[in-house]
Parts: structure tokens; sequence; C-alpha cells
């Protein structure tokens, strides 16, 4: 199962446009640890949208953590690996 951080940190570095610690880790919370608020998520949708070549919806991701600090760079890839994986094997059995 492919695990989306290479495409998660690119994306990122688009939405956050520089500013971005170094190394970013999985651990790492959008919301305290990177400064990113409801317009850099929106980015960061178009972002990984254009990284991975489909539609990505963000909103599921974001409303399944009561803390927004909860919202990782970890969890985000796990989120990833369980919709788009998902997704392209329903479009290959399609």
């Amino acid at each position: 199962m492919k695990d989306y951080m290479k495409e998660v940190l690119a994306a990122l570095d688009t939405a956050a446009h520089c500013g971005l610690p170094s190394p970013i880790e999985p651990g790492h919370s959008l919301v305290l640890h990177l400064g990113f608020d409801s317009m850099k998520m929106s980015l960061l949708s178009l972002a990984l949208e254009t990284e991975l070549g489909c539609a990505i919806v963000l909103d599921e991701w974001i409303g399944s953590h009561s803390d927004p600090n909860e919202l990782t760079v970890g969890s985000l890839c796990r989120y990833l690996q369980e919709t788009v994986d998902v997704d392209q094997r329903h479009a290959a059995q399609g």
C-alpha cells in the first residue's frame, strides 16, 4: 500500500507558500505546527488533486477529528491510503 508521504509533502509546500519546518514529520499537526487555517486546507486539497491526479475532498478527514491538532501529516497519509487506494481499486474493477 502506498504511503503518500512524498505527495503530501509536495502539496503542503504548495499550499503553505513557504515557511514550513524542515523536516516535516508524520506527527506534525497541520494546525498547531504548520499553521494551516481553513484557506490553507482548501489550497491543500487542490494541491493534493494536482499531485495525485484525482479529486480529493478533505471534509471527511477534517470532520473525523474532534481536535484540530489531531490533523497530522501522518493521519492525512492514512486517510489518503484509505480513500484514494479504494477509489483506484473501484475504478480498476469498473
